[in-house]
Protein backbone atom coordinates (compact mmCIF):
# COMPACT_ATOMS: atom_id res chain seq x y z
CA UNK A 1 0.00 0.00 0.00
CA UNK A 2 2.79 2.41 0.91
CA UNK A 3 4.54 1.76 -2.43
CA UNK A 4 1.37 2.75 -4.29
CA UNK A 5 1.17 6.01 -2.34
CA UNK A 6 4.81 6.78 -3.16
CA UNK A 7 4.25 5.97 -6.85
CA UNK A 8 1.18 8.21 -6.91
CA UNK A 9 3.19 11.01 -5.31
CA UNK A 10 5.91 10.65 -7.95
CA UNK A 11 3.37 10.63 -10.76
CA UNK A 12 1.65 13.70 -9.40
CA UNK A 13 4.93 15.57 -9.25
CA UNK A 14 5.65 14.68 -12.89
CA UNK A 15 2.28 16.06 -13.99
CA UNK A 16 2.59 19.05 -11.68
CA UNK A 17 6.05 19.82 -13.01
CA UNK A 18 4.93 19.59 -16.63
CA UNK A 19 1.89 21.79 -15.96
CA UNK A 20 4.01 24.33 -14.10
CA UNK A 21 6.27 24.98 -17.09
CA UNK A 22 5.43 28.49 -18.17
CA UNK A 23 6.10 28.31 -21.90
CA UNK A 24 5.22 25.90 -24.65
CA UNK A 25 8.90 25.77 -25.56
CA UNK A 26 9.82 24.49 -22.08
CA UNK A 27 6.99 21.95 -22.21
CA UNK A 28 8.14 20.78 -25.64
CA UNK A 29 11.75 20.42 -24.44
CA UNK A 30 10.67 18.42 -21.37
CA UNK A 31 8.32 16.26 -23.44
CA UNK A 32 11.03 15.54 -26.02
CA UNK A 33 13.52 14.65 -23.30
CA UNK A 34 11.04 12.20 -21.76
CA UNK A 35 10.09 10.71 -25.13
CA UNK A 36 13.72 10.21 -26.12
CA UNK A 37 14.85 8.89 -22.74
CA UNK A 38 11.99 6.44 -22.36
CA UNK A 39 11.86 5.61 -26.08
CA UNK A 40 8.10 6.13 -26.24
CA UNK A 41 5.80 7.71 -28.81
CA UNK A 42 4.32 11.20 -28.58
CA UNK A 43 0.81 9.88 -27.96
CA UNK A 44 2.11 7.41 -25.37
CA UNK A 45 3.59 10.31 -23.41
CA UNK A 46 0.21 12.04 -23.18
CA UNK A 47 -1.61 8.79 -22.47
CA UNK A 48 0.74 8.03 -19.57
CA UNK A 49 0.42 11.60 -18.29
CA UNK A 50 -3.36 11.41 -18.42
CA UNK A 51 -3.61 7.96 -16.85
CA UNK A 52 -0.61 8.45 -14.55
CA UNK A 53 0.53 5.06 -15.72
CA UNK A 54 4.33 4.98 -15.42
CA UNK A 55 6.13 1.75 -14.59
CA UNK A 56 8.92 1.70 -12.01
CA UNK A 57 11.75 2.00 -14.53
CA UNK A 58 10.04 4.91 -16.21
CA UNK A 59 9.41 6.59 -12.86
CA UNK A 60 13.08 6.23 -12.01
CA UNK A 61 14.12 7.80 -15.32
CA UNK A 62 11.55 10.57 -14.91
CA UNK A 63 12.81 11.32 -11.42
CA UNK A 64 16.32 11.67 -12.84
CA UNK A 65 15.05 14.00 -15.59
CA UNK A 66 13.25 16.14 -13.00
CA UNK A 67 16.42 16.35 -10.89
CA UNK A 68 18.48 17.36 -13.95
CA UNK A 69 15.94 20.01 -14.89
CA UNK A 70 15.94 21.33 -11.32
CA UNK A 71 19.72 21.77 -11.61
CA UNK A 72 19.28 23.62 -14.88
CA UNK A 73 20.80 21.02 -17.22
Amino acid sequence: MEAKKQAKKTELSINDYYNSLDTNEKKRAFREKVINTLDIQFMTFYDKMRKRNWNKLQESALKQILEEDAKGN
